[in-house]
């Protein structure tokens, strides 16, 4: 399902964003990785998202120019191909995105940088429908998983991978166990409904979670409902 700027690439835009502040690998080896031209943070990250913004705008010439003179000016090569990763997934080149992303997660100098990769390349499996692959990294980075939200975030994509792959009753034990109230837990039903075939329950459910957690999150939970065809310009609609 295409969109002028997909909450997807959005959300790998931002991860590649925030990627360019993150700390440094513990004792890393020469052999390992090339230590980046030391720059300033705050340079670091408004090149980022000045690259960013050029995606949104879709001005890929622009962005792919700017990151490729970011490469050579020596900054983290992580972020870099992140970003690149994000332009392709909204231009729904999905196998230069893989291999964008596969990049990052080779030159990952941080624990932070791999999990983002990580995390990106189950996204590409997610929308491309390899949902065994999307389950096995999302659950991957669930065992390793630091914060509430991303917890939520990562229990939400693997309920659906089981709704998707027929496994109902994994799917309904696993909501069973979310926070009640929890946006995972309310979006989580969304789609149980949807795939059950229960097009009015599932709207009445999404209005209601929309109402409660607010646009963010809509547009984060959201994005899922709509890479499954379930969604349509805000409307629960039959697959």
């Amino acid at each position: 399902m295409k969109s002028p700027f997909p909450v997807l690439a959005r959300l790998l835009v931002a991860l590649s964003i925030s990627m360019t502040t993150s700390a440094p690998a513990a004792n890393p080896s020469a052999e390992e990785t090339k230590p980046a031209k030391p720059l300033p943070e705050a340079a670091t990250a408004q090149q980022m998202e000045q690259a960013a913004q050029f995606i949104r705008q879709a001005k890929y010439s622009q962005a792919a120019a700017l990151l490729d003179q970011m490469e050579k000016e020596g900054l983290p090569s992580s972020p870099i191909n992140n970003m690149r990763g994000a332009m392709a997934t909204q231009q729904r080149k999905f196998g230069p995105a893989r291999a964008a992303f596969t990049k990052a997660l080779e030159s990952a100098t941080n624990e932070q940088e791999r999990e983002h990769a990580l995390f990106n390349l189950a996204e590409i499996d997610f929308v491309e429908k390899k949902f065994p692959a999307a389950y096995k990294g999302f659950n991957q980075l669930l065992k390793g998983a630091k914060t509430a939200e991303t917890k939520g975030l990562l229990q939400y994509k693997l309920c659906l991978c089981e709704l998707q792959q027929g496994q109902t009753e994994a799917a309904q034990q696993r909501i069973t166990l979310m926070a009640t109230g929890s946006p995972q837990r309310d979006y989580a039903t969304v789609a149980q409904a949807c795939q059950a075939g229960k097009t009015a329950a599932a709207q009445t459910k999404l209005d209601a979670a929309a109402k409660l957690h607010g646009p963010k999150v809509a547009g984060l939970y959201g994005d899922a409902l709509l890479e499954m065809g379930w969604l349509k310009n805000g409307k629960i609609v039959a697959p």
